[in-house]
Protein backbone atom coordinates (compact mmCIF):
# COMPACT_ATOMS: atom_id res chain seq x y z
CA UNK A 1 0.00 0.00 0.00
CA UNK A 2 1.51 3.30 -1.08
CA UNK A 3 1.10 6.70 0.48
CA UNK A 4 -1.75 7.73 -1.81
CA UNK A 5 -3.78 4.67 -0.89
CA UNK A 6 -3.20 5.39 2.80
CA UNK A 7 -4.42 8.96 2.40
CA UNK A 8 -7.50 7.87 0.45
CA UNK A 9 -8.29 5.19 3.03
CA UNK A 10 -7.90 7.63 5.88
CA UNK A 11 -10.19 10.13 4.14
CA UNK A 12 -12.87 7.51 3.56
CA UNK A 13 -12.60 6.42 7.19
CA UNK A 14 -13.05 9.96 8.40
CA UNK A 15 -16.11 10.41 6.19
CA UNK A 16 -17.63 7.27 7.66
CA UNK A 17 -16.75 8.00 11.29
CA UNK A 18 -17.47 11.76 11.35
CA UNK A 19 -21.29 11.46 11.52
CA UNK A 20 -20.99 8.80 14.23
CA UNK A 21 -18.62 10.93 16.29
CA UNK A 22 -20.86 13.96 15.88
CA UNK A 23 -23.91 11.99 16.99
CA UNK A 24 -22.05 10.54 19.96
CA UNK A 25 -20.85 13.99 21.01
CA UNK A 26 -24.37 15.42 20.76
CA UNK A 27 -25.76 12.53 22.85
CA UNK A 28 -23.12 13.05 25.54
CA UNK A 29 -23.86 16.79 25.67
CA UNK A 30 -27.59 16.15 25.99
CA UNK A 31 -27.00 13.55 28.69
CA UNK A 32 -24.83 15.98 30.67
CA UNK A 33 -27.46 18.69 30.37
CA UNK A 34 -30.20 16.29 31.45
CA UNK A 35 -28.20 15.14 34.47
CA UNK A 36 -27.50 18.74 35.49
CA UNK A 37 -31.16 19.70 35.08
CA UNK A 38 -32.28 16.65 37.06
CA UNK A 39 -29.83 17.50 39.85
CA UNK A 40 -30.99 21.12 39.96
CA UNK A 41 -34.65 20.08 40.16
CA UNK A 42 -33.84 17.65 42.97
CA UNK A 43 -31.99 20.40 44.88
CA UNK A 44 -34.87 22.83 44.41
CA UNK A 45 -37.41 20.32 45.67
CA UNK A 46 -35.19 19.54 48.65
CA UNK A 47 -35.09 23.26 49.49
CA UNK A 48 -38.86 23.56 49.28
CA UNK A 49 -39.28 20.45 51.43
CA UNK A 50 -37.01 21.88 54.15
CA UNK A 51 -38.75 25.27 54.13
CA UNK A 52 -42.23 23.76 54.10
CA UNK A 53 -41.36 21.48 57.00
CA UNK A 54 -39.99 24.41 58.98
CA UNK A 55 -43.14 26.48 58.36
CA UNK A 56 -45.31 23.63 59.60
CA UNK A 57 -43.14 23.38 62.74
CA UNK A 58 -43.44 27.09 63.59
CA UNK A 59 -44.81 27.68 67.13
CA UNK A 60 -44.85 23.94 67.87
CA UNK A 61 -45.04 23.18 71.61
CA UNK A 62 -45.26 19.81 73.26
CA UNK A 63 -47.12 20.21 76.58
CA UNK A 64 -45.53 16.98 77.86
CA UNK A 65 -41.96 17.98 77.07
CA UNK A 66 -39.67 17.94 80.08
CA UNK A 67 -37.82 21.10 81.12
CA UNK A 68 -34.40 21.57 79.54
CA UNK A 69 -31.76 21.03 82.19
CA UNK A 70 -28.96 23.55 82.57
CA UNK A 71 -25.39 22.43 81.84
CA UNK A 72 -23.50 20.93 84.76
CA UNK A 73 -21.88 23.65 86.85
CA UNK A 74 -24.27 26.39 85.76
CA UNK A 75 -25.26 28.92 88.40
CA UNK A 76 -28.79 29.63 89.54
CA UNK A 77 -29.26 32.52 87.12
CA UNK A 78 -28.20 30.35 84.19
CA UNK A 79 -30.50 27.56 85.34
CA UNK A 80 -33.47 29.89 85.56
CA UNK A 81 -32.77 31.37 82.14
CA UNK A 82 -32.40 28.01 80.41
CA UNK A 83 -35.35 26.12 81.86
CA UNK A 84 -38.13 25.21 79.43
CA UNK A 85 -41.78 25.66 80.33
CA UNK A 86 -44.79 24.89 78.20
CA UNK A 87 -44.98 28.52 77.11
CA UNK A 88 -41.29 29.07 76.52
CA UNK A 89 -41.63 28.62 72.75
CA UNK A 90 -43.48 31.94 72.68
CA UNK A 91 -40.53 33.91 74.08
CA UNK A 92 -39.19 34.09 70.52
CA UNK A 93 -41.47 34.93 67.60
CA UNK A 94 -42.62 31.63 66.05
CA UNK A 95 -42.47 32.97 62.48
CA UNK A 96 -40.82 36.17 61.29
CA UNK A 97 -40.43 37.47 57.73
CA UNK A 98 -37.84 40.19 57.20
CA UNK A 99 -38.64 41.81 53.88
CA UNK A 100 -35.83 42.82 51.54
CA UNK A 101 -33.03 42.09 54.02
CA UNK A 102 -31.02 39.72 51.81
CA UNK A 103 -29.20 39.72 48.48
CA UNK A 104 -31.21 41.17 45.58
CA UNK A 105 -33.83 42.40 48.08
CA UNK A 106 -34.56 38.82 49.09
CA UNK A 107 -36.59 38.12 52.22
CA UNK A 108 -35.49 36.24 55.32
CA UNK A 109 -37.64 33.68 57.11
CA UNK A 110 -37.01 32.78 60.76
CA UNK A 111 -38.84 29.92 62.47
CA UNK A 112 -38.86 29.05 66.17
CA UNK A 113 -40.42 25.98 67.76
CA UNK A 114 -40.24 23.90 70.92
CA UNK A 115 -38.82 20.44 71.41
CA UNK A 116 -40.62 17.13 71.24
CA UNK A 117 -41.09 15.24 74.50
CA UNK A 118 -38.59 12.56 73.41
CA UNK A 119 -35.85 14.94 72.32
CA UNK A 120 -32.70 14.43 74.36
CA UNK A 121 -28.93 14.34 74.04
CA UNK A 122 -28.97 10.57 73.65
CA UNK A 123 -28.45 9.22 70.16
CA UNK A 124 -31.58 7.69 68.71
CA UNK A 125 -34.04 9.69 70.84
CA UNK A 126 -34.16 12.73 68.54
CA UNK A 127 -37.30 13.22 66.50
CA UNK A 128 -36.38 16.31 64.48
CA UNK A 129 -33.40 17.58 62.51
CA UNK A 130 -32.08 20.89 61.24
CA UNK A 131 -31.39 21.72 57.58
CA UNK A 132 -28.14 19.77 57.36
CA UNK A 133 -29.30 16.71 59.30
CA UNK A 134 -28.10 17.59 62.81
CA UNK A 135 -30.51 16.23 65.43
CA UNK A 136 -32.26 19.05 67.27
CA UNK A 137 -31.68 18.33 70.93
CA UNK A 138 -31.84 20.44 74.08
CA UNK A 139 -28.26 21.64 73.60
CA UNK A 140 -29.12 23.00 70.14
CA UNK A 141 -31.68 25.45 71.52
CA UNK A 142 -31.95 28.76 73.32
CA UNK A 143 -34.17 28.42 76.39
CA UNK A 144 -35.52 25.21 74.89
CA UNK A 145 -36.47 26.84 71.60
CA UNK A 146 -35.03 25.65 68.27
CA UNK A 147 -34.44 27.92 65.28
CA UNK A 148 -34.58 27.39 61.53
CA UNK A 149 -33.87 30.42 59.34
CA UNK A 150 -33.58 30.86 55.57
CA UNK A 151 -31.87 33.76 53.78
CA UNK A 152 -29.95 34.58 50.60
CA UNK A 153 -26.35 35.75 51.07
CA UNK A 154 -23.39 36.47 48.86
CA UNK A 155 -20.95 33.64 48.28
CA UNK A 156 -17.32 33.47 47.22
CA UNK A 157 -16.96 33.71 43.46
CA UNK A 158 -20.28 35.48 43.14
CA UNK A 159 -21.04 36.47 39.57
CA UNK A 160 -23.67 38.51 37.79
CA UNK A 161 -25.83 37.99 34.72
CA UNK A 162 -27.44 40.58 32.49
CA UNK A 163 -31.18 41.08 32.87
CA UNK A 164 -32.89 43.94 31.08
CA UNK A 165 -29.66 45.85 30.73
CA UNK A 166 -28.74 45.54 34.41
CA UNK A 167 -26.60 43.06 36.29
CA UNK A 168 -27.95 40.88 39.06
CA UNK A 169 -25.94 38.78 41.47
CA UNK A 170 -26.63 35.18 42.31
CA UNK A 171 -26.07 34.01 45.86
CA UNK A 172 -26.18 31.14 48.32
CA UNK A 173 -29.30 30.04 50.15
CA UNK A 174 -28.36 29.79 53.81
CA UNK A 175 -29.95 27.89 56.67
CA UNK A 176 -29.62 29.28 60.19
CA UNK A 177 -29.87 27.14 63.32
CA UNK A 178 -28.35 26.82 66.79
CA UNK A 179 -25.17 24.84 67.37
CA UNK A 180 -24.43 22.70 70.44
CA UNK A 181 -23.54 25.81 72.44
CA UNK A 182 -26.84 27.46 71.55
CA UNK A 183 -25.12 29.93 69.21
CA UNK A 184 -26.59 30.94 65.87
CA UNK A 185 -24.71 29.67 62.81
CA UNK A 186 -25.43 29.43 59.07
CA UNK A 187 -24.89 26.61 56.58
CA UNK A 188 -25.03 26.77 52.78
CA UNK A 189 -27.92 24.79 51.31
CA UNK A 190 -27.68 25.69 47.63
CA UNK A 191 -25.79 28.10 45.38
CA UNK A 192 -26.85 29.87 42.18
CA UNK A 193 -30.04 31.33 43.68
CA UNK A 194 -31.11 34.73 42.38
CA UNK A 195 -33.84 35.62 44.86
CA UNK A 196 -36.11 34.15 47.51
CA UNK A 197 -39.32 35.78 48.73
CA UNK A 198 -41.72 34.92 51.55
CA UNK A 199 -45.25 36.27 51.75
CA UNK A 200 -48.15 35.59 54.11
CA UNK A 201 -50.92 35.47 51.52
CA UNK A 202 -53.63 34.43 54.00
CA UNK A 203 -53.89 33.70 57.72
CA UNK A 204 -51.43 30.88 58.46
CA UNK A 205 -50.50 30.44 54.75
CA UNK A 206 -47.00 31.32 53.54
CA UNK A 207 -46.03 31.62 49.88
CA UNK A 208 -42.42 30.79 49.04
CA UNK A 209 -41.02 32.13 45.75
CA UNK A 210 -37.61 30.93 44.57
CA UNK A 211 -35.95 32.47 41.50
CA UNK A 212 -33.39 30.25 39.73
CA UNK A 213 -32.08 30.71 36.18
CA UNK A 214 -34.50 33.63 35.79
CA UNK A 215 -37.44 31.29 36.48
CA UNK A 216 -39.77 31.78 39.44
CA UNK A 217 -40.79 28.68 41.38
CA UNK A 218 -43.68 29.04 43.83
CA UNK A 219 -45.00 26.86 46.65
CA UNK A 220 -47.60 27.58 49.33
CA UNK A 221 -47.46 26.04 52.81
CA UNK A 222 -49.91 26.17 55.69
CA UNK A 223 -48.89 26.56 59.32
CA UNK A 224 -50.08 23.80 61.62
CA UNK A 225 -49.55 25.51 64.95
CA UNK A 226 -50.94 28.77 66.27
CA UNK A 227 -48.87 30.99 68.58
Amino acid sequence: MNLLECIVGLGIGMLVLAPMLKTTSAVLIKQTQLERTTSEIADQERIFTLIGRAIRMAAYRDPLAEPVKAPRGANAATTAASSLTNSSATTLAPLTIRKGSGLNASDELIIHHGLHRNASKKAGDEVDFDCVGNPITAERTQKGVARLGFSLDRHVGNHAYSLGGSSRLVGSLMCESFDRQGRSHKTTLMTGIEQIRFEEIAPHKIQVELTVNQKKLVRIYARRNTP
